[in-house]
């Protein structure tokens, strides 16, 4: 015998993996079998069970196909058989999603009558992307899908429409709804900048000693630096001590991979990497790598773990898998963080190497080259 919590059950996951075909529009009637009492029910305790059964179900109020049906010594009754879904809504009241299911439609009924039925299947593929939308979201988002239609986006920064209503950031934010809808392109894009410091002041960058441009002014005729090392954070690289023959760059993290790429030149430098030492910050190393493959790493050894290694943190969002383009030093380092950690990895942050530690290693494995 079923209970109304087992029909909440599976009605919970029936709505779950359907509920984007019913916004489309289409739905299947669903039953859930009952599997009412037999006469073995009725002889395990006189019936008891299976009158609690029949007043369990009596006023539920879903559809439920019911059958005649004698159950031993108790007589003969019309016993419930299975509940029907015949409509979302009456899957989505069983599954305690009424609410959140009328809101949707309510939500979706607004976007198409304003944009037409066109925009119904891609919104309903993706109804997490503004299933908690207000009034005024629903207006903004219909004010700017008219807007990406009437007008060509061409020179155009995806941050300065000209949208009233909306403001800068609202179409990156709300990028996946857009973009299901009116294909975002086209936009004026953001130029790819660098940062580069001269670590020896016989080497300016230019004219100068600390300069951002646009990779593509960054040409080799402008780089006499035969070292060059690429940091993953902003206040490390701008502390590097004075090194010979060396310039440092702002690699930004997981950005570093698309500097190298834009910069073929690094290609004919010495170039050395650091970053955290934690999962993240190896694969850092080794996205970076998989362009340039003769990079090596400096401060991201066994021994700077190890001495720092009281200075380490929890890694909150650890990778669960090791990356690739590991040299075996490298890996080792990573699988002692790991060892030594009490969740999946240790963090150790490049501002808190200790900076004595910092100056003697760069002179040995940067400033000798």
């Amino acid at each position: 015998m079923k209970y109304q919590e087992d029909v909440r059950s599976q009605a919970e996951v029936f709505y779950r993996n359907n509920y984007r075909t019913w916004l489309r529009g289409e739905f299947s009637p669903r039953a859930i079998g009952l599997q009412p009492p037999t006469a073995k029910d009725v002889a395990v305790d006189g019936g008891r069970a299976v009158r609690n059964w029949l007043a369990h179900w009596d006023g539920y109020p879903g559809m439920v196909d019911t059958v005649c049906k004698r159950i031993g010594h108790l007589g003969t009754y019309e016993v419930p058989a299975k509940v029907v879904f015949n409509t979302p809504a009456a899957a989505a009241t069983a599954a305690g999603r009424a609410d959140e299911w009328m809101r949707l439609l309510e939500v979706l009924d607004l976007l198409v009558d304003a944009l037409g039925d066109q925009v119904r299947a891609p919104l309903a593929a993706n109804p997490q992307s503004w299933a908690q939308w207000n009034d005024r979201e629903i207006s903004q988002y219909i004010a700017v899908i008219r807007w990406l239609r009437e007008h060509d986006s061409a020179g155009y920064y995806i941050r300065e429409l000209p949208i009233r209503g909306v403001d800068t950031k609202w179409i990156e934010t709300h990028r996946v709804a857009v973009n299901s809808v009116y294909p975002l392109q086209g936009f004026r894009e953001k130029p790819v900048l660098v940062e580069v410091r001269t670590l020896d002041p016989a080497l300016p960058v230019g004219d100068f000693s600390h300069v951002l441009c646009r990779v593509e002014e960054l040409s080799p005729r402008h780089v006499a630096a035969d070292n060059v090392i690429i940091m993953e954070n902003h206040h490390s690289f701008l502390a590097l001590p004075p090194i010979k023959g060396t310039w440092v760059l702002f690699g930004g993290g997981y950005r570093a991979d698309t500097l190298v790429t834009e910069l073929g030149w690094l290609a004919d430098k010495n170039v050395y990497y650091w970053g955290d030492l934690d999962s993240h910050g190896f694969n850092m190393v080794s996205k970076t790598r998989a362009v340039l493959p003769a990079m090596r790493t400096v401060l991201m050894d066994l021994d700077t773990a190890i001495r720092h290694e009281e200075l380490a943190v929890e890694e909150s969002t650890a990778l669960p898998y090791d990356p690739a383009n590991l040299a075996p030093g490298e890996k080792q380092t990573l699988s002692y963080l790991r060892e030594r950690s009490r969740g999946r990895c240790l963090r150790i942050e490049q501002e808190r190497i200790d900076f004595q530690w910092v100056c003697a290693q760069l002179e040995s494995h940067v400033g000798h080259r």
